[in-house]
């Protein structure tokens, strides 16, 4: 059920949301642009908030980041060549090496030890929601500790 939706109002919002759910993360949202984008509001929040409770839940594991950075999440949008690009950056332990891709998997889980109870399907099913809305998803560890996940939509021709 994709609409024509103002993606940096409706990243803020959906942020705004997801911080209030998570007190101990500090969430801030740079939006460079308000680019229109064909999107299912109710599933793409799932990917935010999907993304969201990972940082939160390893914001405070040992190996993070630096002790001042962590619990925060950087979420920016800005468009280039007709694509919305969105990074989620976290400074909590980083991923495996290796985990890049697999972290998309169904039922993968990198470390047992760091397990949070899920079942290993949450950023399965953001990468399904993404491609769905002709978009992709990716993870890579961030420089400086932490992680990165950058979403990629197309933007509707004006």
């Amino acid at each position: 059920d994709l609409h024509p939706v103002a993606l940096g109002s409706f990243l803020s919002d959906c942020m705004e949301e997801l911080a209030a759910d998570h007190p101990a993360l500090s969430v801030k949202t740079v939006c460079e642009a308000d680019p229109l984008v064909r999107l299912d509001a109710q599933k793409l929040r799932r990917v935010f908030a999907n993304v969201v409770q990972n940082a939160a839940s390893y914001a405070a594991t040992a190996g993070s980041a630096e002790p001042g950075q962590r619990g925060r999440l950087d979420v920016s949008l800005r468009v280039d060549d007709g694509t919305a690009i969105v990074v989620l950056r976290d400074y909590g332990p980083g991923l495996l090496p290796g985990t890049e891709n697999r972290v998309f998997e169904r039922f993968y889980r990198a470390d047992a030890s760091r397990a949070g109870g899920g079942a290993g399907l949450g950023l399965a099913i953001a990468r399904r929601i993404v491609e769905g809305h002709g978009g992709t998803i990716q993870a890579e560890n961030a420089e400086g500790g932490g992680a990165a996940f950058t979403i990629e939509l197309p933007v509707v021709a004006s």
